[in-house]
């Protein structure tokens, strides 16, 4: 593993920010148990754990990790944390 897990990350455009959350306030999971993560990609420690139709506050900040799949951050009942964008809809 890298020393640095954040070089890998790209910040995204205005306009791709907008494509990928659709301007929703409230996400909804769409698996059954996903985890929510302390940063943008599998490398960062899982914080909390959501269920298929658990809700999550859009808090719009997205990012690329380094295997090109998209992060939204999201707040999750207390904590804020990170979850891939196809995860969600």
């Amino acid at each position: 593993m890298s020393e640095n897990i954040n070089e890998n990350i790209v910040e995204l455009e205005d306009a791709e920010l907008e494509e990928v959350a659709g301007g929703k306030d409230i996400l909804k999971v769409r698996k059954g148990e996903v985890n929510i993560r302390s940063g943008p990609g599998k490398e960062y420690g899982v914080v909390a754990i959501m269920l298929r139709g658990d809700e999550l506050l859009n808090l719009y900040e997205k990012k690329k990790d380094k295997h090109g799949k998209t992060w939204m951050k999201v707040r999750a009942v207390d904590q804020n944390g990170w979850i891939r964008s196809d995860l969600v809809k």
